[in-house]
């Protein structure tokens, strides 16, 4: 059983050191439904989450899948390039990353809160002006409620008001009747008529018909003026006609007694009592008693024209009982250049709605820059491993056990080696897991932290600035509740004395004005308090642990970075080799370059006598103050350096120059590099 194990372990080491064309099947079993899951986390992860159509959503994650899937198990620069995105995410693609979901959550949190509580104190305020308008109305209708409840009842008493004129009109038509109708008029003429034929009398009819002639100028109410005096003089003459009647009556009823007592001799005796022109008697002196039919002084002057308008006023009072009551309240002229409280409002409204869009395209858009920020992630790996493979001098500044190989194998063969490395050198080349960070990295983190410091300060403030919004607002919410009651009582009374026709009249529309209000009502403002939206602290915390986790990719990004030369060299063994083998040439040509470089510049500034003068301010003073020699050079500035690299040097240490004229000073590996030879004595 331990044998298979390690022979299983053995297989496994093997094919994982093999060259990318060796089992190639093999690792295409076992690499590609590794790949299919890389792929499948990527399609939900990152392009799940973004705003593009979920069908196009579903293409874009089968297509790439399968492509990546194939890719991962058939070549080994897609497996490199997976394997890359691990240390990228230290890198600048990395930070973009979860600097956007840093931004995203920014946006959900703290700034969205900002736009929902600014639409929340409008909202506030609209309700607030419609509570205060509210109030306006009610007081309104409190005062206007009598008049208009008196108007609508005086219409609802449209009965009331009919039945009134019908009993004015069933009252009115006796009188109309009187004076209008013409019937009895027709019969008190013909009954004159006989009786002023049969007396032998003159005409009265012509007399009466003349004097009340209806003329054609005659208005109408001369004409029911005339008609009915007309009438009246009729009845006058049917008084007189009614005394010749009664009185021929009674000369008869004597006659017939004389006739029946004396019958003999009747027809002559009572022929005494058979004059009938006694009857006549009153025709005769008419003036002695008084006789006149002129019914004018009786009636009066006027009496048409007051008919005439009570009638007419009787026709538009049944004829108006109908009421229609229509009122309107009149606003008040609009000023120019004046918004109106709803303009405001909509205008803050619409400016909300507009800003609440913008929001939600940059969330749209965050999410869709965070997918191709990954994408982005993945354009480095693919470049990194394509520098990789066709330039010998990318990302090739590392010292790695086989450069040590073949240093040692040099030193053994007697050769010129490159270890230790020289100062000029520390600075160029590296130990893949060394924690030295070079000059040119130490400089991208002190500008990176700075742009990373000002980012955090704007955050804060805009953290800052939606804590404050919504503790104002928390405040009015909890401190500005105001319940407003409302009370009020009014009566107006309308009494109408008398008991006539008209008192009943006006009291039948005056009635409905006796009014009786009253008004108690209760209203608060507490819907209309803010509500304030607070925004997650969780948000907050991830959005600053978001910015620290950038920072700490940005002092791990040199460490990190350096994994992807050990990722690449694990998949690309050959050429990881012909690497390190051009990296040792070339920087062994640098290190020759550079020793011949310093011999001359030694010997030229030996021959120019330039070696002995030294700068500064300390050797200023000892210049000038030769006394002081031996206590300044006792200062901490004051050491020994190589006249190579200029290292400080220890008391002691380091090589002298044995001419007594030139007293030189080299470093032990300088030494070395010049030869044992001091390039400085003349």
């Amino acid at each position: 059983m331990g044998q298979s194990v390690t022979k299983l372990k053995y297989s496994i080491i093997k094919v994982l050191k093999s060259d990318p064309s060796e089992y190639r099947w093999l690792k295409a079993i076992v690499g590609f439904p590794i790949g299919l899951f890389i792929s499948l986390a990527f399609y939900v992860v990152i392009l799940s989450q973004s705003s593009l159509p979920v069908l196009i959503q579903q293409y874009l994650g089968a297509i790439f899948c399968i492509l990546y899937s194939f890719g991962y198990a058939f070549s080994a620069q897609v497996r490199c390039m997976a394997w890359l995105v691990v240390p990228n995410l230290f890198g600048r693609g990395g930070r973009s990353f979860i600097h956007t979901i840093a931004v995203m959550y920014l946006v959900q949190g703290p700034i969205n809160s900002i736009v929902l509580n600014g639409k929340i104190v409008v909202s506030s305020f609209r309700c607030a002006s419609e509570l205060i308008r509210n109030h306006s109305v009610s007081r309104f209708e409190f005062s206007r409620k009598p008049l208009e409840t008196a108007l609508f009842e005086l219409k609802k008493s449209d009965s009331k008001l009919t039945k009134l004129s019908n009993k004015m009109k069933q009252s009115f038509s006796k009188i109309e009747d009187e004076i209008e109708s013409q019937t009895e008029v027709r019969s008190l003429k013909e009954e004159t008529e006989a009786i002023d034929k049969n007396q032998r009398n003159e005409p009265r009819v012509d007399m009466i018909e003349n004097k009340r002639k209806i003329e054609a100028d005659d208005t109408d109410a001369d004409t029911i003026e005339k008609r009915y005096a007309k009438k009246s003089d009729y009845r006058c003459q049917s008084i007189f006609n009614s005394g010749i009647n009664n009185c021929k009556q009674a000369i008869d009823n004597i006659y017939n007694k004389c006739i029946d007592k004396v019958k003999v001799i009747g027809p002559i005796v009572c022929q005494i009592v058979a004059f009938n022109f006694v009857c006549n008697v009153f025709k005769l002196v008419p003036n002695l008693i008084g006789y006149t039919c002129d019914s004018m002084p009786v009636l009066g002057t006027g009496f048409g024209e007051v008919y005439v308008q009570e009638k007419a006023m009787l026709d538009s009072f049944g004829s108006n009982d109908q009421l229609n009551f229509q009122y309107k309240v009149i606003d008040p002229e609009r000023r120019v250049n004046i918004t109106t409280l709803k303009e405001l409002q909509k205008s803050i409204m619409h400016t909300f709605k507009k800003r609440q869009v913008w929001i939600n395209f940059f969330q749209d858009m965050l999410m869709n820059i965070l997918g191709f920020t990954f994408l982005l992630i993945l354009v480095h790996s693919y470049s990194y491993t394509k520098n990789y493979l066709v330039d010998l001098n990318f990302d090739n500044i590392y010292i790695t056990a086989y450069f040590r190989r073949i240093d040692i194998r040099r030193a053994m063969a007697g050769k010129m080696t490159l270890l230790p490395l020289r100062k000029f050198e520390e600075n160029t080349l590296v130990t893949p897991l060394s924690c030295r960070i070079l000059k040119g990295e130490r400089k991208k983190i002190i500008s990176g932290t700075l742009m990373l410091i000002v980012r955090y300060v704007v955050i804060l403030n805009i953290v800052m600035f939606d804590w404050i919004i919504y503790t104002v607002l928390n405040i009015i919410k909890n401190q500005s509740r105001i319940d407003y009651h409302q009370k009020g009582f009014q009566k107006i009374e309308v009494a109408i004395l008398g008991s006539g026709f008209m008192s009943d009249i006006v009291r039948t529309m005056l009635n409905s004005f006796t009014q009786k209000h009253t008004i108690d009502e209760i209203t608060t403002n507490f819907l209309c308090l803010p509500k304030p939206v607070k925004t997650d602290k969780r948000i907050i915390y991830q959005t600053l642990a978001f910015y620290i986790a950038v920072w700490f990719l940005m002092l791990s990004e040199s460490f990190a970075l350096r994994l992807r030369r050990l990722i690449a060299a694990f998949f690309f063994r050959r050429r990881e080799k012909s690497r390190i083998l051009y990296l040792y040439n070339s920087t062994l040509k640098k290190r020759r370059g550079y020793i011949n470089y310093m011999k001359e510049y030694v010997s030229s500034l030996a021959k120019q006598k330039r070696l002995a003068e030294k700068h500064g301010l300390i050797n200023a003073l000892i210049r000038t103050f030769p006394r002081l020699d031996s206590c300044l050079k006792r200062l901490p500035g004051m050491k020994p350096v190589c006249l190579i690299c200029a290292d400080k040097l220890k008391n002691g240490a380091g090589q002298l120059c044995s001419n007594m004229n030139c007293m030189s000073r080299y470093c032990s590996v300088c030494w070395c590099d010049m030869e044992y030879r001091c390039y400085a004595c003349p």
